[in-house]
């Protein structure tokens, strides 16, 4: 592959772990305003757990997108194996808070 489309690729991962991390920052702020919710422990481990798999996709992601600016051919299977979960988490996240969430508040 030509260095300039690994430099695009790995330019394109680091915008999209920047992204997600002001995603992830957003997504905070929301549940922490919901202040008058007690939050059961159950509710505290669910958010924590996603919270925490959706920090070492996305610094993963950014981590792996310098990687391939620099020049590291290898990491390219793991760049778009990372990728491939990380979409399918969006969904399943995405599914469970907009869709589920709202029920059980």
């Amino acid at each position: 592959m030509k260095r300039w489309i690994m430099r695009i690729l790995g330019m394109l991962n680091v915008s999209f772990g920047l992204v997600g991390l002001c995603f992830f920052a957003i997504r905070l702020t929301w549940h922490f305003q919901k202040a008058p919710v007690v939050y059961s422990t159950r509710d505290w481990a669910v958010f924590s757990l996603l919270s925490f798999c959706t920090l070492s996709m996305v610094t993963s992601l950014a981590y792996l997108g310098v990687r391939l600016i620099i020049g590291k051919k290898t990491d390219l299977r793991l760049m778009v194996f990372l990728f491939a979960a990380e979409i399918l988490y969006f969904f399943a996240d995405a599914t469970i808070f907009v869709l589920i969430g709202p029920s059980s508040v």
